[in-house]
């Protein structure tokens, strides 16, 4: 449960940490302490190095109030992730640099490219782009659908299929019905 935050600190054995074992979370919180989010002047660490000792609770509970966790201090698991996240926020917060994503300025020597596509700058979740995909939908007679992507989608297809001027139609040729040689069907009464 706490293995990524124990192995972003640099903890020895975050695959065999057990919350469960009270010598290994006391160990824990006297390691955290001491390396990473550093409260406390070494001075005042002493009672919390002291993990056999029978007042190592109070001087945790007194610790956890100073660093003014919001948790209970009997449920172990939300405080160690509370210290654990409190952790990882100080390490962070000490060396940022070493965190930093390395972006790659553009080269000025190069030519700068220039986008041309109009959709490029569009909001995509607009009430304006929303209305006008319904109106498209509506001239080409297509059913909305409630999402208005999947709308477009058949607006695309219906354009694509039907209106692309390349495309031609595969109309049906055949021969016209004679209707004036055929029977009605019915009795109208006149002549033949």
């Amino acid at each position: 449960m706490f293995r990524r935050k124990l192995t972003a600190l640099g903890f020895h054995s975050p695959d065999t940490f057990n919350v469960q074992s009270i010598g290994q979370l006391r160990s824990l919180v006297a390691w955290l302490e001491d390396q990473k989010i550093r409260h406390y002047k070494l001075e005042q660490r002493g009672t919390l190095r002291q993990i056999e000792d029978p007042g190592w609770v109070q001087a945790f509970h007194a610790y956890l109030r100073d660093l003014g966790c919001p948790h209970d201090p009997a449920d172990e698991r939300a405080v160690l992730d509370w210290l654990l996240g409190l952790a990882v926020h100080l390490e962070y917060s000490d060396t940022p640099d070493k965190f930093a994503v390395d972006c790659e300025q553009p080269d000025s020597k190069g030519p700068t490219l220039v986008h041309s596509n109009p959709l490029d700058g569009m909001d995509f979740e607009s009430t304006e782009f929303r209305q006008g995909v319904a109106a498209l939908a509506q001239l080409l007679n297509i059913s909305p659908h409630p999402d208005h992507l999947v709308t477009l989608q058949a607006v695309c297809s219906m354009v694509q299929d039907k209106l692309t001027p390349g495309k031609k139609q595969a109309g049906q040729q055949g021969k016209p019905y004679p209707l004036k040689e055929s029977a009605l069907g019915f009795d109208s009464g006149g002549k033949h």
